[in-house]
């Protein structure tokens, strides 16, 4: 048995701002609307296994042993947003028609760990320099919606949309940060009965199980074996909407709505 502490850090900077304009062109009532913003929100997250060990156990006999070293994950992610939109009204039309684009990037960043007490030559401490992801997204997102005043009173309105959304964290670099929570296992004979793990009771000879990011043959290394498609795509959400508001009398009215969503994670 063994308890587990983890510390998640999350700090925010953000900066936007937004402005709307109303003017008419070209027969029609416009109201603009436009607005940036830049968001950093770098996050860090720690953990300790208690003991760096966890002893697993069959029919309450001691088989085999977790080897932990602690996780130090730290990293960068970094965003920028920028949006138009224009509602344009003349006679019973009413048009939204926009456009947003979101840029996305992160990194791991520069960290250290120490080594497992029990076992430091297979989970020795890690001075890890930092990585790039090598991926960034610059995604461009139209929006688009109207409605349609049938009867000219306001109590028959006709409304269709069609809209992108696109996801909004990358998480990229945590698959090539090699000093996040790592994990080695071995045949565990428990030789004096305490319950408690030594490194003279494991068969260091027998690797049964280890966790990503960790290389056998070269425990020190920090360089990850995994990469990233310079080429993934973000996760988008594509959805189209139609719908029709009727009003019964003051206050109370009925709709009927149809939606559709096609969504498309990374790839």
């Amino acid at each position: 048995r063994s308890n587990q502490n983890a510390v998640n850090i999350r700090p925010q900077k953000e900066i936007k701002t937004d402005a709307n304009y109303c003017t008419a062109l070209f027969g029609a009532d416009h109201a603009f609307k436009f607005g940036v913003r830049w968001r950093d929100t770098p996050f860090i997250t720690q953990g300790h296994i208690g003991g760096f060990v966890t002893g697993r156990l069959l029919n309450g006999v001691p088989v085999e042993a977790d080897l932990h070293r602690d996780n130090n994950g730290q990293f960068s992610l970094a965003g920028g947003a920028a949006y138009l939109q224009d509602a344009i009204t003349r006679g019973r039309l009413t048009v939204n028609a926009g456009v947003r684009v979101d840029y996305h990037k992160d990194a791991a960043l520069a960290a250290e760990i120490g080594a497992n007490p029990i076992v430091p030559d297979r989970l020795p401490a890690l001075n890890f320099p930092g990585a790039e992801a090598g991926v960034t997204f610059l995604d461009i997102s139209p929006r688009f919606g109207a409605t349609w005043d049938l009867t000219g009173n306001g109590h028959t309105i006709v409304k269709v949309s069609a809209n992108r959304f696109y996801g909004q964290f990358v998480g990229t670099a945590a698959i090539i940060n090699p000093v996040g929570a790592t994990v080695v296992r071995y045949p565990w004979s428990d030789a004096n009965g305490d319950r408690f793990v030594q490194r003279g009771e494991l068969d260091l000879t027998r690797l049964l199980a280890f966790s990503a990011n960790y290389n056998p043959a070269n425990p020190a290394n920090v360089t990850s074996a995994n990469r990233v498609d310079p080429n993934l795509k973000n996760d988008l959400v594509n959805e189209v909407i139609a719908g029709l508001d009727h009003a019964l009398m003051d206050n109370f009215g009925v709709g009927v709505l149809q939606a559709n969503s096609l969504v498309e994670g990374l790839k």
